[in-house]
């Protein structure tokens, strides 16, 4: 028996709607494989690899500033470690990570330049741990952090500097004592989300000028990365000292 015209409308219509649901739902299946893979997309690094805490952050209290707003370079921050002139002509900014074997190797360097330049050259250090390839780093850099409360950032510095195969022991409380840091006041430090803040913002500062290796030193307005001699860095400082009494 032939379909009869009023069934044929009915069964149309039918149709219709089931189509137009499944097009709904196959299209929310869509959207959320795409939100997926752009959330998956934006927490990785330049290896492909997550971020234990960059990847997971949101805090109120970094605040990125785009690299159009900076001038194309970062600027010393309050909270920023810094050493050297207090007037300086040359400043060193550092994006460093304290488990960086090159990091470790230029260490000396720069504090050879900053001895010989101490009315001229102010060093400024801005974290940049990679803990991908560095497991430690974050861990090491906040209890930096902790040592600054002090007034022991740099006598840290270099210890963790010299110190670094001995991060997996996770050694941060025994060398603030040390140090003759108050190891319990320390000890509380550890957790202060104020100081992985900073952390995070060192990082995010750092990948919004594309900085992408560490250390990476931003000389006034020249940049340069990895292992340099003493000669290439004391060069680079003496022409903007030229430059600047010119």
């Amino acid at each position: 028996m032939p379909i009869q015209p009023k069934h044929r409308s009915t069964l149309f219509m039918t149709f219709s709607v089931i189509v137009f649901v499944a097009a709904i739902v196959l299209m929310g299946v869509i959207q959320q494989i795409i939100n997926a893979r752009v959330e998956k997309a934006r927490h990785k690094d330049d290896s492909g690899l997550y971020n234990s805490t960059i990847a997971r952050s949101v805090d109120p209290l970094v605040t990125v500033v785009p690299k159009e707003i900076l001038g194309g370079k970062p600027h010393p921050l309050v909270t920023d470690p810094q050493r050297g002139a207090t007037k300086p002509t040359v400043t060193i900014i550092e994006f460093g990570d304290f488990e960086c074997q090159n990091c470790a190797a230029m260490s000396g360097v720069i504090a050879q330049i900053v001895a010989e330049y101490p009315s001229d050259v102010l060093h400024v250090w801005k974290d940049f741990p990679l803990p991908n390839v560095h497991p430690y780093a974050e861990d090491a850099a906040v209890a930096a952090r902790c040592a600054q409360d002090q007034g022991a950032f740099w006598q840290y510095h270099d210890v963790l500097l010299q110190k670094q195969s001995q991060f997996v022991l996770g050694p941060w409380v025994t060398m603030a004592g040390d140090l003759g840091l108050d190891t319990d006041i320390f000890t509380t430090c550890l957790s202060d989300t104020a100081k992985k803040s900073m952390i995070v913002q060192g990082y995010f500062i750092a990948k919004s000028l594309d900085v992408d290796e560490a250390p990476t030193y931003y000389i006034n307005n020249r940049i340069v990365s990895g292992i340099q001699t003493y000669d290439d860095i004391k060069k680079i400082v003496q022409d903007e000292i030229d430059h600047a009494q010119k």
